[in-house]
């Protein structure tokens, strides 16, 4: 059981290595969009269920065109993936910044209630709150 779980801020931009030492590490990340251009740890994540907290509209506005964003292909994949907010005083327009990601997601990608109810419970399990707190 560690006393810290490792969560990095990785895979945004940069070489894949990088999100393979991550993958040896850690208990989640933060973004991942490089890890499209890695089928073989893409199966690891999912194999692993290493979450994915991935944050669309910040990556549009600095590194990926949102209907670009590999976050549909790695939900209907399968892996651990859920929403977050980056940078909220930069990139949001609403006080609400991860209600935001929701509307946005489910209005561009065409995700139904049950599609959102599943990222949220992927966000629940990515938190650092206790299994039971958790259940």
């Amino acid at each position: 059981m560690q006393t810290i779980k490792f969560r990095p801020h990785c895979g945004e931009a940069g070489d894949v290595d990088h999100l393979a030492a991550a993958f040896l590490l850690c208990h989640n990340i933060s973004h991942g969009i490089i890890l499209r251009k890695s089928p073989v740890l893409q199966y690891l994540y999912y194999l692993s269920q290493i979450g994915l907290c991935m944050s669309p509209l910040s990556n549009n506005s600095l590194f990926l065109d949102y209907h670009r964003n590999p976050f549909p292909m790695f939900f209907q994949r399968g892996l651990n993936v859920s929403l977050s907010s980056d940078d909220p005083l930069q990139i949001h327009l609403t006080k609400e910044a991860l209600v935001e990601e929701y509307s946005v997601a489910a209005k561009v990608w065409k995700l139904s209630a049950c599609d959102l109810c599943e990222i949220a419970r992927n966000s629940v399990y990515h938190s650092g709150f206790s299994h039971a707190a958790k259940v």
